[in-house]
Order: structure tokens, then C-alpha cells, then sequence
């Protein structure tokens, strides 16, 4: 049975912090609740040794960890901190950092949101 589980870290250039997880509950790492979001799904990342934009989409519910669709709309997440990671939760350590990057484009549909991650 695996104890690791994926986990994006997303910081607002507000400062606002807000972390998912796809685990089947909430976590806390380094003192942020990271939210057990049973729709959020991480894409396969795609990574070169060209110089193109490495990038994978983050899709979600609305709702999850307080995004809403008024602050997409705002700009709260344009540009925003995105670290994408594995975190062992039984022994509580970050196993990887897979990418950290910038909050790209965002695509507001029926419900949900659909986020480009650029590293």
C-alpha cells in the first residue's frame, strides 16, 4: 500500500496560500491544510530538455479549497506560485517536487475550472 500522494501548492500573488490533495483527506504540511479534492485531477506533466514551456493542466471543482469562479474571473490567480509535489504522509516528508511554475491560462467551464501550470 502506497503512503504518497500528489499535492499542489498554489500561492496568490496576494499572498494567499490554498493546497490540494488528492488523497481522501485533508493533510497539513508546514502548516498549511492541503484539501482532499476528489475531483481534482493533476494531468500528465510534460517535461523537455528544449527550451518550450513545460506545463500540465490542474482541473477542479469550484469550491475546492475556496477557489470560486468570481475570483478566476478577478485575476486573484493570474501569475499565481504553483509547486506541484509527492508527499509521503505516513512518514510526512516531500518525496519529490515534480515542477514549480506559474498559474497560465485559465478556462472557466460548466462548473469547473480548467488551469494551465507553466514551469
Amino acid at each position: 500500500m502506497s503512503t504518497w500522494t500528489t499535492c499542489v501548492k498554489i500561492k496568490r500573488t496576494d499572498n494567499v496560500t490554498i493546497g490540494l490533495t488528492e488523497l481522501d483527506r485533508d493533510i497539513t504540511i508546514g502548516g498549511i491544510t492541503y484539501v482532499s479534492a476528489a475531483g481534482y485531477s493533476p494531468s500528465n506533466y510534460s517535461s523537455n530538455s528544449t527550451m518550450s514551456v513545460n506545463h500540465a493542466d490542474i482541473e477542479g471543482l469550484l469550491g475546492f479549497a475556496g477557489v470560486t469562479r468570481e475570483q478566476i474571473r478577478a485575476g486573484l490567480y493570474d501569475f499565481a506560485y504553483i509547486e506541484l509535489f509527492i508527499y509521503d504522509f505516513d512518514q510526512e516528508y516531500i518525496v519529490k517536487t515534480l515542477a514549480t511554475g506559474n498559474w497560465g491560462e485559465s478556462q472557466l467551464l460548466d462548473g469547473t475550472y480548467k488551469a494551465e501550470f507553466r514551469s
